[in-house]
């Protein structure tokens, strides 16, 4: 009875786990895309008008104002007098406590997906750091002028800049000046050499081809059955007695 009820409490707390991991992004998605077109209802189009058998039509059009005003916003910070306005708000919710620490982590997730489709990291290349003989993934981003190369002495004068990210944070880092012979160039992409960052070298560029077409569920229930293995008792050795 007991090993029923036990096997009916797993199966709950398994398939109940695994539908929260599923649905968390879409949940995620679709809950900041409700939020803004609730706020475009509630306070841009008139209440009434939500109440009439068209209702479903003034959503779409809050759909549509949303769109409209992200693109504004977009283009009004890339001009002058909207850089200077952005900083200044910037400034000043990095300076207000509590909500200076929301704000700054969304800021970063922000930086890190925009940094990991940068173009300003010209190779990925593996350097010896923190010491040698370890090695960590880091960025060219460009040749060091000659003049401060011969006063470094470097080999031939042939110095590069290089910046290495760390993890799970890539936004910040150590910016190195390292002779060419002592960088290793590696052959993958800024955008994956950056989620390899992110990730903690979880996802990486050497997985076979079938976990490159696994889904998020085979993550999951590959990773149920891992837990269920390391929860295994190791099998009973067989112990012959002595009898004397």
């Amino acid at each position: 009875m007991n090993t029923a009820w036990n096997r009916i409490i797993k199966a709950l707390r398994v398939n109940i786990l695994i539908g929260l991991l599923l649905l968390a992004p879409l949940v995620g998605t679709l809950l900041i895309l409700n939020f803004f077109i609730t706020f475009v209802s509630n306070h841009v189009l008139p209440g009434e008008w939500l109440k009439s058998d068209f209702a479903i039509l003034y959503r779409i059009a809050a759909l549509i104002i949303v769109i409209a005003a992200l693109y504004f916003v977009g283009l009004l910070t890339r001009n002058f007098f909207g850089r200077k306005i952005y900083r200044m708000a910037d400034n000043i919710l990095t300076h207000i406590p509590v909500i200076n620490s929301v704000y700054t982590s969304i800021r970063q997730i922000s930086e890190a997906v925009v940094n990991s489709q940068s173009t300003l990291f010209k190779d990925v290349v593996a350097v010896q750091f923190p010491r040698l003989g370890m090695y960590s993934i880091g960025f060219v981003t460009s040749r060091v002028p000659e003049i401060i190369s011969r006063k470094i002495k470097a080999d031939n004068n042939d110095l590069m800049s290089v910046f290495v990210p760390t993890a799970p944070n890539p936004t910040t880092g150590f910016y190195l000046l390292l002779p060419r012979s002592e960088i290793i160039y590696l052959n993958i992409s800024v955008t994956v050499a950056m989620k390899m960052v992110i990730s903690g070298g979880a996802a990486s560029p050497w997985k076979n081809e079938e976990e490159s077409k696994m889904s998020l569920l085979d993550y999951i229930e590959a990773w149920l059955k891992r837990g269920e293995a390391t929860a295994e008792p190791p099998p009973a050795e067989n112990k012959t007695a002595d009898s004397k």
